[in-house]
């Protein structure tokens, strides 16, 4: 496990303990929601089906992340995310090949607030 991840997880654990993860989740899955279209949307589709505008110029396939809960992982999904982004752990969480690394770009708050988002979509 890499030392970024393992700060990646406390700096989660340290926010859910301060209360700043569940004073405002509304507002984070509101941010997660853009942040996600920025950043995700592209390669994973607008409805996270794993059918974006880039998808077709990828030698891998994006994922569909509306299934990050049913693809038999005990893993939560705000870890799968950490772990697909996370430049020195990432890992293909779906399944297939691991997907470029953004952790040098996004900061942690911003990678958390897509999780949240990520959340409300599962099927």
């Amino acid at each position: 496990m890499s030392k970024r991840f393992v700060v990646y997880v406390a700096a989660l654990a340290a926010l859910w303990a301060s209360g700043v993860v569940v004073a405002d989740q509304r507002e984070q899955v509101e941010k997660g929601t853009a942040h996600y279209l920025l950043f995700c949307g592209g390669c994973h589709g607008v409805e996270a089906e794993g059918q974006g505008k880039m998808a077709e110029d990828l030698s891998m396939n994006a994922p569909a992340l509306t299934l990050l809960r049913q693809s038999g992982c005990a893993e939560s999904v705000t870890e799968r995310v950490l772990k697909a982004v996370d430049a020195r752990h990432a890992v293909a969480v779906m399944g297939g090949e691991k997907m470029p690394a953004f952790s040098e770009n996004l900061e942690i708050g911003t990678i958390i607030e897509i999780s949240e988002y990520l959340k409300t979509i599962q099927q």
